[in-house]
């Protein structure tokens, strides 16, 4: 099976389609990203004072955002760890922290180029 595609376009052309304005695509990553740098922060607090349940409550939240851009790589990986009993997640702390940084830095690399294929195409 292939892996998900980081982030979706076609999840991207139907939230512009939504969108009223040239800048509201522009919004929308600015705040997903600036909020699931936040929720990284915290999940990692969490894993280092070994919180899982608070642990969990983020990735959740990480989840359901990721899945509202069409980040489909990232959601996927949230729902896989999200799986993990709480033993599981406490052994694999340094490899869960270090994958979802990377995710995370993918998923918001792949939405600024599609930001500027945007404004390269508009101008």
């Amino acid at each position: 099976r292939a892996p998900p595609p980081v982030v979706n376009p076609d999840t991207l052309a139907d939230l512009e389609e939504l969108g009223s304005s040239p800048a509201f695509m522009d919004k929308l990553i600015g705040v997903f990203i600036a909020d699931n740098v936040t929720l990284m922060a915290k999940m990692e607090t969490a894993l280092v004072a070994r919180n899982v349940g608070e642990f969990r409550s983020h990735l959740h939240a990480m989840k359901g955002s990721a899945a509202s851009v069409g980040a489909e790589r990232l959601t996927s990986y949230c729902k896989d760890i999200g799986r993990l009993s709480d033993a599981e997640i406490k052994l694999q702390i340094p490899a869960l922290l270090k994958t979802a940084r990377e995710e995370l830095a993918a998923t918001r690399e792949a939405l600024e180029s599609y930001l500027h294929s945007r404004q390269r195409s508009a101008g």
